[in-house]
């Protein structure tokens, strides 16, 4: 298959989340699996600082857009992208509609206990891999998305786990979120732990 072809996972840009129908029916924000209103990134660089390769627009637990260091921790609410998207809707199960928009299970991730810590990941520089911590104090439940037809995308119901968009280097860090340490953690790390028991998902995972 063409990597083109395959699919991607990011995070919304701040374009999207300001022009979006879907974000303008259910808004900026949502909650983690512990349903506590939490901090997310988008993929876009900062106006709110100078130094812009620095900062990243976030989403905020009351819903404003702000800016947040790259190299420090923050929810991250998955984006899936790709002309598989309609197929992976199709054969969902058990779409559901709430406010008159889809949302479908596609992929299972860790549900915290509410006296737990959020997922976090962890970079070891050394060997540069990535780990999710905490993981062992949470149980697997199905992971759950907005369809987004217009857009042809998923949008993660919730905050899944934080990170840091860079964990090193981050003064030399240009800026294109394609090649960050996050956007590398979501199609290896996170794809291979949430999608790893979906046929579907093993053929369209984007490969970087």
């Amino acid at each position: 298959m063409n990597q083109n072809e395959n699919l991607e996972i990011t995070i919304p840009s701040t374009e999207y989340l300001q022009n979006s129908r879907l974000i303008q029916k259910i808004g900026f924000q949502t909650t983690n699996y512990t349903n506590t209103y939490e901090d997310y990134w988008t993929n876009t660089i900062s106006d709110y600082y100078t130094n812009c390769y620095t900062f990243f627009d976030k989403v905020n637990r009351f819903g404003q857009l702000t800016g947040n260091k790259i190299n420090t921790y923050c929810g991250v609410r998955p984006i899936l992208k790709g002309k598989q998207i309609p197929e992976i809707v199709n054969h969902a199960k058990k779409t559901v509609k709430k406010n008159g928009l889809t949302v479908i299970p596609f992929g299972n991730w860790y549900k915290a206990k509410p006296s737990s810590l959020n997922v976090k990941i962890q970079c070891y520089p050394n060997n540069n891999t990535y780990m999710f911590v905490n993981t062992d104090l949470y149980n697997i439940a199905p992971l759950t998305w907005y369809y987004d037809e217009k857009a042809n995308l998923l949008l993660s119901e919730k905050i899944l786990f934080s990170s840091p968009i860079v964990f090193s280097s981050h003064d030399k860090y240009n800026g294109i979120f394609k090649q960050s340490d996050l956007y590398k953690i979501l199609n290896t790390t996170f794809a291979n732990q949430a999608f790893h028991q979906n046929i579907i998902s093993k053929k369209l995972i984007h490969k970087i």
